[in-house]
């Protein structure tokens, strides 16, 4: 009889707090702080932080109680709850809150240096390829070396001599082969 009254004692007479992370937002990273922060409904409680279903700190406070962990390590991590209980009379205790996942990142200010070193790298590696790769000469012939300007984009049946007469077409120059001199041309009368 007397353990079916300690557990009629127990039973949770309070609503379950909320349990946050205030700080920070963005995750919880290896050496920075933390605050966790459980919300009640009374005054004159006694707050309970919970990981694992172990107790880890407890606070008295009314209403709420924000929970400080200093210099977060990997072992941090875990599910954590909060709950209370009135400081006058312990029995009457609360749900415990709705469980809350920590992640402990080790994105510490060096990792985060290596990481945009590296990507920098990559993307210059990137530019460096694509630039080889554009610059590269197309069609496979030995002619596409040598690049042409104006009148020679053009198809050398279509390209005008200087007095508007067609050229005769030439074979392309290898590279390294000294250009054929030009005969002499007519000048008008």
């Amino acid at each position: 009889m007397a353990s079916a009254l300690t557990v009629l004692l127990l039973e949770p007479s309070y609503p379950k707090p909320n349990i946050s992370l205030l700080s920070p937002s963005g995750g919880v990273s290896l050496g920075g702080a933390l605050t966790i922060l459980c919300c009640g409904q009374h005054e004159g409680l006694q707050f309970v932080l919970n990981k694992e279903g172990r107790t880890v700190q407890w606070v008295n406070s009314d209403y709420l109680a924000l929970f400080t962990i200093n210099n977060v390590r990997q072992e941090h991590s875990g599910i954590y709850s909060c709950s209370y209980h009135n400081q006058s009379q312990p029995s009457a205790v609360s749900y415990p809150s709705d469980p809350m996942e920590l992640v402990v990142r080790d994105f510490t200010n060096a990792n985060i240096t290596r990481l945009v070193l590296g990507a920098m790298v990559l993307l210059i590696l990137g530019l460096i390829l694509a630039e080889a790769y554009y610059s590269r000469p197309r069609g496979g012939a030995l002619g596409a070396w040598i690049r042409p300007s104006g009148d020679e984009n053009l198809p050398r049946e279509q390209a005008a001599s200087p007095r508007g007469a067609e050229t005769p077409a030439q074979p392309p120059l290898l590279p390294n082969t000294p250009a054929p001199e030009n005969p002499p041309q007519e000048l008008p009368i």
